[in-house]
């Protein structure tokens, strides 16, 4: 069979959409949440860092007699910041990872027996405290659920 992969926006608000598609064709588009940031960077740095093993040895001997002499701080913080760089990395705090608010933060709720309902999961996280809650998002066939908390109460919950 084929595969194919769609990429999106929580940010831009791509987030609905993409969940209103994965329920109406669950058999075609099954649900996987996107990475967590801290994956996405993971990837990115291993991308630099492959790219700094194509350097040839001439090249960096030649860069490294250009540097001035630094501290292993200095160097390990420039080390760092050349490839978050070269990466395109850049760290945009804590966020909803389902619809990229600031002002959110997406809780992954899971029970080892299964059977997770969203109105059990909102009565649980509303009996610690969390407020508001978004939609909730069962997954792995009621194994886990997704749901966004205000950040101010994600701590408490």
């Amino acid at each position: 069979g084929a595969s194919s992969i769609v990429a999106f926006d929580a940010t831009a608000g791509e987030a609905p959409m993409v969940e209103a598609l994965s329920e109406d064709y669950p058999d075609l588009w099954p649900s996987k949440p996107p990475p967590a940031p801290s994956k996405v960077r993971e990837a990115a740095i291993r991308r630099a860092l492959g790219a700094c093993d194509r350097v040839d040895d001439d090249t960096v001997a030649a860069v490294l007699g250009d540097l001035p002499a630094l501290s292993d701080n200095e160097a390990k913080r420039l080390l760092a910041a050349a490839l978050a760089a070269l990466a395109n990395v850049k760290v945009q705090g804590r966020r909803s990872r389902e619809t990229g608010k600031a002002s959110d933060r997406t809780l992954r709720v899971t029970a080892s027996s299964g059977g997770l309902a969203p109105g059990a999961v909102v009565k649980a996280l509303k009996a610690l405290g969390s407020g508001k809650l978004g939609r909730v998002r069962v997954v792995d066939e009621g194994s886990a659920a997704f749901v966004e908390v205000p950040a101010k109460r994600a701590a408490k919950v």
